[in-house]
């Protein structure tokens, strides 16, 4: 087992996915004003949400998958998180020994879509690489 391997079966490796929405009350209703009337869109919303709720196929991915897989709006990122991310949102972040980089960009995000298999495929191979 290599040292990326030892740490993915310690979940010492995290993957942040980050939207390009506030959570708040206000936020999330902003999102679904933009989305609805002027065509706006957030990559990672479309590949974990619905129109409002959460994708049963979502959640079952992330409860079986191999690395730790979290989620957060503009306005909840952990600092490294933000500083990470500053204008390049959406995205997924890897966060190893305390150090955070861009795994997957917003453009990434849009090839898949919305689709769940699509995504967790596109983390693997990611993942592998790095």
């Amino acid at each position: 087992m290599n040292k990326t391997e030892k740490l993915i079966a310690n979940k010492e490796i995290e993957l942040i996915c980050v939207y390009d929405a506030d959570g708040s009350l206000l936020g999330e209703l902003n999102y679904l004003w933009k989305k609805a009337f002027h065509s706006f869109t957030c990559s990672m919303c479309d590949i974990t949400h619905n129109f409002i709720t959460t994708k049963k196929k979502w959640k079952t991915e992330v409860q079986n998958c191999k690395y730790d897989i979290s989620t957060y709006h503009l306005n909840d990122q952990p600092t490294l998180i933000k500083e990470t991310t500053l204008n390049n949102t959406p995205c997924v972040v890897k966060v190893e020994s305390g150090s955070s980089s861009i795994l997957i960009s917003n453009d990434e995000l849009k090839t898949i879509d919305g689709n769940v298999d699509s995504f967790f495929s596109l983390i693997d191979k990611k993942m592998t690489r790095n």
